[in-house]
């Protein structure tokens, strides 16, 4: 079991017991930031400013969080996402640098990380000592924008533009013996099943990648 922290979210603390009621997850907060991001040139900067000011009002509540989750056994990994505060590699950088390292680790998109400008398989050396689980998936750019205004789409594993081998060359190089999934937000090609779809990526990780699900 582990915990994950979105980057468009703001954590609360409450004294409660269970976990569920120490971590959660103001909707409201992170609807009211992406209206005033979108009215905002810079939203990322934007952003950044307000959790700026709540770090410094609230300076160890990471810490805090983090270490709650980690008596109870359960890691904490911060989730990079496209559209949110860890869009782009140097927002992950200065979320990683903010947060305190004996508590929060990584949980690496690497399709989300390739979208934002990223290089996954560098990401995972810089971190390597810092990885707590990945989601692995594919994403390729798309000709027009989609009915959510997107230029790209997540993709079947080999479908899109994520250096797969690179990436499990990386994991390899730096013993990750964590746990990881395949996912995929969508069917991309409505034709498909959510099971052929899952079965291109298993196919592909077999047949391209040599390795065994």
């Amino acid at each position: 079991m582990a915990a994950h922290l979105g980057g468009g979210a703001s954590l609360a603390l409450h004294r409660h017991d269970r976990l569920v009621n120490q971590l959660h997850l103001d909707e409201g907060s992170h609807r009211r930031s992406r209206r005033r991001r979108v009215a905002d040139g810079d939203h990322r900067q934007v952003w950044f400013n307000r959790h700026r000011l709540h770090a410094r009002e609230h300076p160890h509540e990471d810490a805090v969080v983090g270490k709650r989750a980690v008596d109870l056994g359960v890691p904490v990994g911060y989730h990079n996402h496209m559209g949110s505060l860890g869009e782009a590699p140097d927002e992950v950088d200065r979320i990683m640098d903010a947060v305190d390292s004996r508590y929060i680790k990584l949980e690496l998109d690497i399709a989300h990380y390739q979208q934002g400008g990223g290089d996954p398989a560098r990401a995972i050396r810089h971190y390597h000592d810092r990885l707590l689980f990945l989601h692995i998936k594919d994403v390729e750019s798309l000709a027009k924008n989609d009915e959510r205004e997107r230029a790209y789409r997540w993709v079947e594993l080999g479908r899109g533009r994520v250096d797969l081998p690179a990436v499990f060359a990386a994991l390899k190089e730096v013993k990750f013996r964590g746990w990881a999934v395949i996912e995929l937000d969508s069917v991309p090609d409505k034709s498909k099943t959510p099971k052929e779809c899952a079965q291109i990526s298993k196919k592909y990780v077999e047949d391209k990648l040599r390795l065994k699900i």
